[in-house]
């Protein structure tokens, strides 16, 4: 697979973690994590090599963590309601939307695009056009361009211009969310006014079912 994708460059990370129950990491192990890196830069020698050793406490801290599943998101504008708050349209600024999709450290927020059967197809036309609206800040704005981005959410409470999106999924929009977190990581501009259309379908028991039946 790693050689099918030579062409494309992809950055390879590898990454492997050994817990066990005990209260420190046997010492042989920790011996043998340098061995193992090597292994790996022999065979891929470009590739990011990590190796986190887990013990008792450090598993303890990690069943502790909370998982965040509510994740606010501010809208440009006051979003359009179908009947019965089964969905919405609305205009979210690019900077916003980053925000959304990141976490605390400026990290992509992967797990919110789980339901998307669609992965990431790096560098593509489509996905360089994307790239080159995103860069040309003058002109029609980013949503005449391209396409919005579609969440599924267990539920989606608004408070002024301000959703707290609970359990979001976006089902459609992966290589836009793409683009844009790529845009803003690199770029990191400071002023940035354009917007992207968003629109969010199923609460509460409905969730599950759209999920099956969305073509996307």
């Amino acid at each position: 697979m790693h050689n099918e994708l030579g062409g494309s460059l992809p950055a390879l990370n590898v990454a492997f973690y050994y817990a066990t129950k005990g209260s420190e990491v046997h010492p042989n192990v920790h011996g043998k994590v340098q061995k193992l890196k090597e292994t790996v830069k022999h065979h891929f020698s470009a590739a990011t090599v990590s190796c986190d050793l887990l013990g008792a406490k450090e598993l303890l801290e990690l069943a502790r963590r909370a998982p965040t599943t509510v994740y606010p998101l501010e809208l440009a504008e006051t979003p359009i309601s179908s009947s019965g708050q089964a969905g919405f349209l609305c205009l979210v600024n690019l900077r916003d939307f980053f925000s959304f999709i990141t976490d605390e450290n400026g990290n992509l927020l992967r797990h919110i695009f789980e339901s998307n059967v669609r992965d990431y197809q790096g560098r593509t036309q489509v996905n360089d056009e994307i790239q080159e609206s995103l860069k040309r800040t003058k002109g029609e704005d980013f949503w005449w361009l391209n396409n919005g981005i579609t969440i599924l959410a267990t539920r989606a409470p608004q408070t002024g211009k301000t959703l707290m999106i609970e359990d979001p999924q976006i089902v459609n929009g992966l290589q836009t969310s793409t683009e844009v977190y790529s845009y803003f990581k690199e770029h990191n501009p400071e002023k940035d006014d354009r917007k992207l259309v968003l629109s969010q379908l199923g609460f509460g028991n409905c969730l599950r079912k759209r999920r099956r039946l969305l073509p996307f």
